[in-house]
């Protein structure tokens, strides 16, 4: 894990972000969050939810939501706008978000991605995450189902 560019600002999310975070939501996902579930999200941090946006100088251009429970973490959420894809700011936010997570005790992450997702597959193997099982036919797609990939990681707690 690596500090986060002097660029780029990882900072917790806060309700005036969602109109930003629903935008690049809906521009990622074939079935985007509402914005009741983000709302649900910010309001449930002492049950363990962390709701974080990326910004840099334009604005916010991405987000992430996760469950920290004891020294486990879960992603929930991780995106970033189209318009940022390919920059290589990816690698930066996750390994931002896992440095977060271990220096709230987490020693661990879990995440779903869709099998089809291959560049965020990709992003999560780059980051030293492995595949650990698999949950068919989990996601909706057009008139059928995709499986999720389950994926692990585990660190040294700082």
């Amino acid at each position: 894990m690596t500090a986060t560019p002097p660029d780029t600002l990882l900072r917790p999310m806060v309700l005036t972000d969602l109109p930003k975070v629903l935008e690049t939501e809906v521009s990622c996902y074939p079935d985007p969050w509402s914005h009741q579930t983000f709302a649900d999200c910010l309001s449930a941090q002492t049950k363990g939810y962390r709701c974080y946006v990326l910004l840099l100088e334009e604005g916010v251009i991405g987000h992430a939501v996760l469950t920290l429970i004891l020294d486990e973490a879960e992603l929930l959420n991780f995106c970033l706008a189209p318009t940022q894809q390919g920059k290589g700011l990816a690698a930066d936010y996750l390994d931002s978000v896992l440095m977060a997570m271990a220096k709230q005790g987490a020693n661990k992450l879990f995440l779903e991605v869709r099998q089809s997702n291959t560049p965020a597959r990709q992003l999560y193997t780059s980051a030293g995450m492995q595949e650990i099982g698999r949950r068919k036919d989990y996601y909706p797609l057009g008139g059928g189902r995709e499986d999720a990939i389950l994926m692990g990681l585990e660190w040294q707690s700082i």
